[in-house]
């Protein structure tokens, strides 16, 4: 690990927009939102992970860095008790490297989520299943390495399952819940 120079604060702009609406379709309740916002950094910290696969590198940033992120959001009540919600966020990060303006590593630009709710009528069961899904992801470079120990340049993509039952006993809710069941 190098620490290079004094490292400082943070100083970002920030600027966002978020838009929803609720509307009625096929006797169903529906809404609809999107929201974005931006991040541009004057200052920050940078973790570089690119310079050398045996090396970390932090110091402050010198070039431009930023984050951008865009969320669509889709709901509607299936019935009185079933609930379905489909989201998908598109995320650009990216940090100037030793003068190269790359994608932050590990930060999959593409992300979705689809999510199954069922509240009993009488309110005392819940249950719930959502899946995550992440797309490809920037791995720092490992071309320095021997042949043998390189990665790839991107991660696959993946899914991440989970599942939750609540039980409302009164005032209390008890619930039992299960995360990556897909094992990824």
């Amino acid at each position: 690990v190098v620490v290079e120079g004094t490292i400082g604060m943070e100083r970002s702009w920030n600027i966002g927009a978020s838009f929803l609406h609720k509307f009625k379709w096929l006797e169903r309740k529906w809404a609809f939102g999107v929201d974005a916002y931006g991040t541009i950094f004057e200052t920050q910290v940078v973790t570089d992970l690119d310079r050398s696969p045996q090396t970390v590198a932090i110091y402050m940033l010198d070039g431009a860095s930023y984050a951008t992120s865009v969320l669509t959001d889709l709901q509607v009540d299936l019935s009185r008790s079933f609930q379905l919600k489909g989201s998908y966020r598109f995320y650009d990060v990216r940090s100037t490297y030793d003068g190269r303006l790359l994608e932050r590593p590990f930060t999959p630009a593409h992300r979705g989520l689809l999510d199954l709710a069922y509240t009993a009528p009488n309110e005392h069961w819940r249950f719930d299943i959502t899946l995550n899904l992440f797309g490809k992801g920037r791995i720092p470079s490992t071309v320095s390495n021997p042949e043998a120990y390189r990665m790839m340049e991107r991660s696959p993509g993946y899914g991440t399952l989970h599942a939750q039952v609540t039980r409302v006993i009164g005032a209390w809710e008890v619930y039992l819940g299960a995360e990556n069941l897909t094992s990824t």
